[in-house]
């Protein structure tokens, strides 16, 4: 029994020390603890078990589960949950999760993403800066109804230069990882339903951003284009003036996009790592449900590949499917712009 307790300390100690991420883990841990350091290389040697309120202190501190850990059964999954609250948990502590977890898999060697894109993945939202401002306000105001935003209308007047920071960082460690990913109807149309919606509730503090908010819209939609085109990810141009963003090709980073038509489940990403597979469901639209269980992984792969099997490959070589999906995406967006600018000019 005793040898069974030492690999479950040996698994979360070794996630604690990734979690930190320095050479001087043992001292942060010391702190956490309140320990000595050599009371804290006992324990990493195993010669010293934790006891149950120094497991309970590094669970609390490192946010983790003690389920990730042990071997529990297939009928049972623990889920990591990270609610958006204001005040709280606020958007940008929840970015900066994701930015931790996105450099938690850039640091493993040949990581992999299979990612179910109901909406605009949030990895190349960031690519657009009017779109994104739009969306998160959208979420914030109407997916979970913060109440300093109640009395608000969207202005691209505010702008939150923390987000863009964070932002920026998320979008550059997903373009290291190789990501399958598998696009919808839903992926656009869910946002030009949010944009119909803010149009006819008044919710524009200018009714022309709607318009600002298709053109950024589109612009995404071309550059997903040319990302398939290239089988690559790369920034795309903030002005028509500026050059062409270099593409960075990583070694061995591979870019893979699908389209289906028909089957589709929630938004749902998968990232294999080189000992580790983590699965990361949305709830409520935004906020992330989160586990390390391999056998829930293991299930949720086989359902992507089951939908992987029955879509339309629109990168690389597809020049033919992807120019029949993309015109879709633009001509969906195309028809909700005529729409808008005849329902203004009926009013004016």
């Amino acid at each position: 029994m005793e040898n069974g307790n030492i690999i479950i300390q040996h698994r979360l100690l070794d996630e604690v020390k990734k979690i930190i991420g320095s050479s001087d883990y043992v001292s942060e841990i010391a702190d956490v603890l309140g320990l000595s350091h050599d009371s804290i290389y006992r324990r990493l040697r195993g010669e010293t078990l934790l006891n149950i309120v120094e497991v309970q202190k590094l669970l609390i501190e490192y946010d983790l589960s003690l389920d990730d850990f042990l071997d529990t059964s297939v009928r049972r999954v623990s889920f990591s949950f990270q609610p958006i609250r204001e005040g709280s948990f606020t958007f940008v502590d929840y970015l900066t999760y994701i930015e931790r977890m996105m450099r938690r898999v850039t640091e493993n060697e040949n990581p992999h993403m299979l990612y179910l894109a109901k909406d605009i993945p949030l990895f190349q939202l960031m690519n657009a800066p009017a779109l994104a401002a739009f969306k998160l306000f959208f979420w914030r105001k109407t997916i979970l109804d913060f109440s300093s935003y109640k009395r608000k209308r969207f202005s691209f007047k505010e702008r939150d230069e923390k987000v863009d920071e964070v932002s920026r960082k998320i979008r550059e460690h997903y373009y290291k990882v190789s990501a399958t990913e598998i696009y919808s109807p839903e992926t656009i149309d869910t946002t030009l339903n949010e944009v119909l919606y803010y149009f006819h509730a008044g919710l524009f503090e200018d009714m022309s951003d709607a318009l600002v908010v298709l053109d950024s819209l589109e612009q995404l939609v071309y550059h997903l284009k040319a990302q398939c085109e290239e089988e690559c990810r790369f920034r795309m141009k903030r002005s028509e003036e500026e050059e062409e963003p270099a593409h960075v090709h990583y070694p061995g980073v591979e870019y893979r996009v699908l389209y289906n038509e028909i089957i589709f489940t929630d938004a749902t990403v998968l990232v294999k790592l080189d000992n580790e597979k983590w699965s990361y469901l949305t709830n409520n639209g935004l906020n992330v449900l989160g586990t390390r269980d391999e056998n829930f992984y293991d299930q949720c792969f086989d359902s992507f590949d089951i939908i992987s099997k029955r879509s339309t490959l629109i990168s690389g070589n597809s020049e033919k499917e992807r120019s029949q999906i993309f015109n879709r995406y633009i001509s969906r967006i195309q028809v909700v712009r005529k729409r808008l600018q005849n329902e203004t000019e009926q009013e004016l």
